[in-house]
Parts: C-alpha cells; sequence; structure tokens
C-alpha cells in the first residue's frame, strides 16, 4: 500500500474518530455511510474502535436523559459486552459518584435531573453485575 493511500486511511479514520467525539448528541456518527472500497481499508480493529464510540456516545446519551424509553436498553448492551463491562462499571460509578456530589453540594434546592441520573445508575448496577457471567 502506498504511503499516500496510507495517509488517506488515517486521515478518514482520523476524521471519523473526530465525528464520533464530536458528535455527542447523535446515537450515530457520520462516518457510518462511508464509500464501502473506504470501509473495506479500515482494519478490523478501527472498525471495533468506532463501533465502541457509538456505543459510549448512546450510553453517554442515556445517562445524561434517564427517562429516555431505550435509555436502560442501550446502558446494558453496552455492560453485557464482556470485553467492556470494567470499563463500563467503573465509568458508572464514577459517573454516580460525581452526582451524589453534586446532589451533596444542593441539598437545598436538589436538581431533580441530578436526582433522575442518580436514581438510573443505581438501577444499573445490579443488572450489569448480575449478567456479568452469563
Amino acid at each position: 500500500m502506498s504511503k499516500n493511500l496510507q495517509r488517506i486511511i488515517s486521515t478518514v479514520i482520523f476524521l471519523c474518530a473526530m465525528t464520533v467525539t464530536v458528535a455527542a448528541n447523535s446515537a450515530g456518527p457520520e462516518c457510518e455511510n462511508l464509500d464501502p472500497a473506504i470501509a473495506s481499508l479500515i482494519s478490523k480493529e478501527d472498525q471495533a474502535a468506532l463501533e465502541l464510540g457509538r456505543m459510549m456516545l448512546a450510553a453517554k446519551k442515556a445517562i445524561q436523559n434517564p427517562k429516555s424509553p431505550n435509555s436502560i436498553n442501550t446502558v446494558t448492551t453496552l455492560g453485557h459486552d464482556q470485553r467492556y463491562y470494567v470499563m463500563t462499571r467503573g465509568w458508572f460509578s464514577y459517573q454516580l459518584q460525581g452526582n451524589l456530589s453534586i446532589l451533596e453540594a444542593s441539598k437545598e434546592r436538589p436538581n431533580d435531573q441530578i436526582t433522575d441520573r442518580i436514581s438510573f445508575l443505581k438501577k444499573q448496577f445490579r443488572p450489569l453485575t448480575l449478567n456479568k457471567y452469563t
């Protein structure tokens, strides 16, 4: 493979990764509809990284909007993937700690959105733990 083609592929992968990062409000990145010829040049590792990025963004959106109908399924799907279980559980733990800290700091005027997130994250720990080895 020529160096120019490698640079082009690297640039496409970089731009896709940046699109995933910037597009936090959408569940799917803009680079999802790549030309099949370019998509075939992306390594399986990079494709897996893009898939993980999509799942992480969807989980982040679910945590931010815990009352959304798909929130529980989105988060549970990520947590049940054994490759990402430890990362997911740690992430949720830190999210919960952060939200508890915010709630404690605002005892006089608790924010409903924060209490909803806390409730949502607490509900997610048990299903993740129960299905760890299934």
